[in-house]
């Protein structure tokens, strides 16, 4: 380069300083070469991408401690019809206040996995954009989304998903304890044809004020798995949206019923004694039965009886004799309290050893 004079034996130890706007100051790298780079304001500018065709993958995306407030601007993404992995997404500790913009796909017709989402402890006051999807027919896989302790206010924007026919999984949502006052916004899904996996919900516990946006369901025709919703302690003011399904198409449906069942081998009834078997809450039972095995040739009679706290018991029907000849007997009840037992007396001068069974299906 004319006028431009260097002295320097090993080309690839020549260093170079580059200047923007400010002719004094040069743009400089961390330990690693990475160009640091600030904004003005704290404000990240919109991310637009246009329609992705081929296989691209995304590398992981992490953030120290944010102290600052800062704004992250909208994410666009327009149809994705190629491979794409995204990285997972980690943010450390937040004690700032943060807003992120709305996060926007159009249309996925390729097959997609996005990375795990972590989010640190939040402190500060955090707004989350809505996240929008378009029509899902690929197959997506979507990673674990997980919060740490949240003790600022936070409000997290609507969720929309447009018609899905693809393979979609949800991985799992995990929120640790809540102290803060966090609104959750809507969550609404267009027609589900696909195959659907919802991975597991959990909530640590919840003692700040908390507001669940509706959650609503269009038409569902393919085959969806919900995973489990678990909540820890709630201690503070909760309000829950309405939660509304569409039109439901069901394939072959076998019924699962729920079956409990107690055994009282070898009870003794002492001569001239009554005694009470355990009682037994049958109120979410469609059915229960007690047999009773005496294989002595003594006469026990029993009763069955029933009590609406445990405490408070009276008869159902009449006694019954039970003795090696009668052979095991059953007995059913006649009318509905919350608890049934039965009641056995022994009026001879023999002690009696028993055998108990009670059975129920809801």
């Amino acid at each position: 380069m004319p006028n431009f004079k260097i002295i320097q034996d090993q080309p690839e130890k020549a260093k170079v300083q580059i200047f923007g706007t400010n002719t004094t100051v040069a743009l400089n790298t961390d330990s690693s070469g990475n160009l640091a780079i600030t904004t003005a304001g704290g404000v990240a500018l919109p991310v637009t991408f246009g329609a992705i065709t081929g296989a691209v993958t995304f590398g992981a995306v992490t953030f120290g401690p944010i102290t600052g407030a800062v704004t992250f601007g909208a994410v666009t993404f327009g149809p994705i019809t190629g491979d794409v992995t995204f990285g997972a997404v980690t943010f450390g500790p937040i004690t700032g206040d943060v807003t992120f913009g709305a996060v926007t796909f159009g249309p996925i017709t390729g097959d997609v996995t996005f990375g795990a989402v972590t989010f640190g402890p939040i402190t500060g006051d955090v707004t989350f954009g809505a996240v929008t999807f378009g029509p899902i027919t690929g197959d997506v896989t979507f990673g674990a989304v997980t919060f740490g302790p949240i003790t600022g206010d936070v409000t997290f924007g609507a969720v929309t998903f447009g018609p899905i026919t693809g393979d979609v999984t949800f991985g799992a949502v995990t929120f640790g304890p809540i102290t803060g006052d966090v609104t959750f916004g809507a969550v609404t899904f267009g027609p589900i044809t696909g195959d659907v996996t919802f991975g597991a919900v959990t909530f640590g516990p919840i003692t700040g004020d908390v507001t669940f946006g509706a959650v609503t369901f269009g038409p569902i025709t393919g085959d969806v798995t919900f995973g489990a919703v678990t909540f820890g302690p709630i201690t503070g003011v909760v309000t829950f949206g309405d939660v509304t399904f569409g039109a439901i198409t069901f394939g072959a449906v076998s019924t699962l019923l729920y079956f409990t069942e107690t055994s009282f081998p070898n009870i003794t009834v002492g001569a001239g004694s009554t005694l009470a078997v355990t009682g037994q809450d049958i109120s979410i039972l469609n059915t229960s039965t007690w047999l009773t095995q005496n294989s002595t040739a003594t006469d026990v009679t029993f009763l069955l009886q029933g009590s609406p706290n445990n405490s408070l018991w009276v008869n159902d029907g009449i006694a019954t004799t039970v003795n090696s000849t009668t052979g095991p007997l059953l007995v059913t009840s006649n009318f509905f309290l919350k608890y049934s037992r039965l009641f056995f007396n022994n009026p001879t001068a023999t002690t009696v050893s028993l055998n108990v069974w009670f059975n129920g299906q809801g």
